[in-house]
């Protein structure tokens, strides 16, 4: 019998008032006991079992992840997550699990684009790292009142990756339970800690004056409110290129829950009758091919540059206009390598990757490009 089709007894999931992750895994758990996987056997693939249950693939990770981290299953990449052997000595299931890599997200929206691109990258890198990744969330919350995720709690987890909105509580917290961890993306933290980085102010001056050189006309800079330390740099980056080539600035920030991308590129199109150019952050660039082609713009008075991780950009923008992101496979790759060295006892403090831009021509309208590099040494915590 096809294991999807022997779980279409089980209860339904739509019905019961707990996290889609847990249900899931709930669900696969019984499947487990009542022995309708076989040991040794595959599961679904991650595509079938989110269409099977309605979930998203993200969801679908973290039920796995948290099976995985109680020695129920196991992954192996390229091929996939199989049945372990229940009956195997705890010394053996040790060992499986002294690879993992928890990912762990404090913040932020866990189903947009961006996470599951970013979760993608890392378990291409974590494996090929030998590694196997968990996925979990720390709120302040569970801080509060002493939780640790469960991949935590029942996974021999070798080290910790944080992402997004992280704060020094987090940190500490992890510590505190004898997790080594590495920060991912900007932050502005008073503990020292390993953190991957990208230098957002490079990024902001070489795609302004990049795309200034070209004088068309002002360049509007739009992003969302990030957090603060970000922004700052993109937008100082953006006032140095303003400068150097003497144009007016012309900051503006999105907050989507009061204004849409929408209306906000709609206004400087209403305020420009001749030539302009946009530098925009990947989160708010969706509704660009819509407006130009409403407006019957062209890219040769309005050329664009979309910036940041513009490896979740949707196709559509992907295909016409200029990407300057792509850092997010870099960004993984360096992350799980220094969460390697903090494992093994290396103080590495702040790791700051660094853009080149390169100009080109492509189908006769100019094309920029971010390329990342991650630095030869790494520097070390003092303290």
């Amino acid at each position: 019998m096809n294991i999807l089709e022997g779980l279409k007894e089980k209860q339904d999931l739509t019905k019961v008032k707990k996290p889609k992750y847990q249900m899931v895994c709930d669900s696969l758990r019984e499947a487990l006991k009542v022995g309708e996987y076989a040991v040794g056997a595959q599961l679904p693939s991650q595509d079938e079992l989110s269409t099977y249950y309605g979930v998203s693939l993200l969801t679908v990770r973290q039920a796995i992840s948290v099976l995985e981290g109680d020695g129920l299953l196991s992954r192996e990449h390229g091929r996939g997550t199989f049945v372990k052997d229940l009956n195997s000595s705890a010394v053996s299931m040790r060992k499986s699990k002294s690879n993992a890599i928890a990912m762990i997200l404090v913040g932020g929206d866990t189903k947009s684009s961006y996470h599951r691109a970013e979760l993608g990258a890392l378990e291409q890198m974590v494996g090929k790292a030998n590694h196997h990744l968990l996925i979990a969330s720390l709120t302040v919350q569970d801080i509060t009142h002493s939780r640790l995720p469960a991949a935590l709690r029942n996974g021999d987890v070798a080290g910790v990756l944080l992402e997004n909105y992280v704060q020094d509580v987090h940190v500490e917290y992890l510590r505190h339970h004898g997790f080594p961890v590495v920060v991912i993306g900007s932050c502005a933290l008073s503990v020292p800690v390993a953190n991957v980085n990208y230098n957002q102010g490079s990024v902001g001056y070489l795609i302004s004056k990049a795309i200034g050189e070209l004088d068309k006309g002002p360049i509007y800079f739009l992003t969302e409110p990030f957090k603060y330390q970000y922004t700052h740099e993109l937008f100082a980056g953006y006032r140095k290129a303003c400068k150097e080539l003497r144009k007016s600035e012309h900051l503006r920030t999105v907050l989507c829950e009061t204004k849409d991308p929408y209306s906000e590129l709609r206004e400087i199109i209403n305020d420009n009758d001749g030539p302009f150019s946009l530098v925009i952050h990947a989160n708010i660039a969706h509704a660009l091919r819509d407006l130009f082609h409403e407006n019957g713009l062209d890219l040769f008075d309005h050329p664009v540059a979309i910036y940041g991780a513009a490896d979740y950009v949707a196709p559509r923008e992907r295909e016409r206009f200029n990407l300057c992101g792509q850092d997010i496979l870099l960004g993984s790759q360096v992350a799980v390598e220094v969460l390697d060295r903090v494992i093994a006892g290396e103080k590495i403090g702040k790791v700051i990757l660094e853009p080149e831009l390169v100009k080109s021509e492509k189908d006769g309208l100019f094309h920029i490009e971010l390329k990342w590099h991650a630095p030869d040494e790494y520097a070390k915590n003092e303290s």
